[in-house]
């Protein structure tokens, strides 16, 4: 059978291809061979293809003296999936028993177990507490499970002592309950028509005798301001006895509007190479787009894929990457005419 020869250059990267010519038309049995391929196995072919097409474009497009970032995300923006308390003076069977039920009502998992005591302390019983849910994006945190204000709800409904101490925990469960994503408790919901809802979640708290230390991470809305949101979040914390970092800022929130010339540009490109409509829409993301006044968020991910985006096992679509690039070249070549 005819044999040919196909060479592609791509950068540094030279490929020799030696293939059979195919026949004018396939016979009964070569036709047959294909219609048993599985679906898993013109997956796999389209993979191997997509993978190479993505490293060609890659080669053809960047050198060695080419600089590359790889960017990640701060732990400020991620909602936890751990959380830990230490709890003296209170029976196993007891913390177990609030933290089933804790459980059962959040979907926050719950661990506990006995702390070896320090005899040179003279320390009475202590136990572990270890929650664990679901880490997401906080941007969304719906689709998480927050471990730290779950292991909050929890410590609140253990049977100690009143104090200060346990006044101040309840007043964070009450500010901040575990599944309020929207800031209703703390008094500082709202939204507007371009932007949306208001997000807030508690990140991180750092409870000890000498003092409570906590984040919180809010993706505000057009409407929101220092004085409907920061000021009341403020004194909501103050009824509390909680006191706000005073150097605790709103970062303004960035809009384009949608009929600029560059955003209309973007759909179009976005139409020509996915194919299907291009429209805009409002993220809670702090992104690159807020350095820039005229900036957007651009690609590269596609509504209804979970990506398990900053989560385990995050990853992306190879045949999407190369749509992107594409999507991507096309875009620089429209708005530089």
């Amino acid at each position: 059978m005819a044999k040919r020869k196909k060479t592609i250059i791509a950068g540094s990267i030279v490929k020799t291809i030696i293939y059979t010519a195919p026949e004018p038309l396939d016979g009964k049995r070569t036709r047959a061979e294909k219609s048993r391929m599985t679906t898993a196995a013109q997956k796999a072919m389209n993979d191997k293809a997509a993978r190479g097409r993505l490293e060609m474009l890659m080669a053809a497009n960047f050198t060695g003296r080419d600089l590359f970032i790889t960017t990640t995300y701060r732990d400020d923006d991620l909602p936890p999936n751990r959380a830990e308390a230490v709890v003296e003076g209170l029976s196993g069977e007891i913390i177990r028993d609030i933290c089933r039920k804790t459980e059962n009502e959040t979907g926050i998992h719950f661990t506990v177990e006995p702390v070896l005591p320090d005899v040179s302390a003279n320390q009475g019983e202590r136990w572990f507490i270890r929650a664990t849910g679901t880490s997401t994006h906080a941007s969304t945190p719906w689709e998480g499970n927050n471990a730290v204000t779950g292991l909050i709800k929890a410590a609140a409904s253990l049977p100690l002592s009143d104090s200060a101490g346990f006044r101040t925990l309840n007043g964070l469960a009450e500010i901040f309950p575990h599944n309020d994503y929207y800031g209703v408790a703390a008094g500082v919901a709202q939204k507007d028509e371009i932007s949306g809802v208001l997000t807030l979640g508690t990140n991180m708290v750092d409870y000890q005798v000498t003092g409570l230390m906590g984040k919180i991470d809010s993706r505000a809305p057009l409407c929101a301001s220092k004085e409907n949101m920061l000021d009341v979040l403020r004194a909501r914390l103050d009824a509390e006895g909680i006191q706000m970092d005073p150097e605790s800022r709103m970062t303004p929130p960035h809009h384009v509007p949608e009929d600029k010339p560059f955003v209309q540009t973007l759909l179009s490109c976005y139409e020509q190479v996915m194919g299907e409509k291009g429209y805009c829409m409002a993220i809670g993301g702090g992104t690159y787009a807020h350095r820039l006044e005229n900036g957007v968020a651009f690609g590269c991910m596609k509504l209804g894929t979970d990506y398990h985006m900053h989560g385990a096992d995050e990853y992306l679509i190879i045949d999407e990457m190369v749509r992107s690039a594409e999507l991507f070249a096309l875009a620089i070549a429209e708005i530089c005419q």
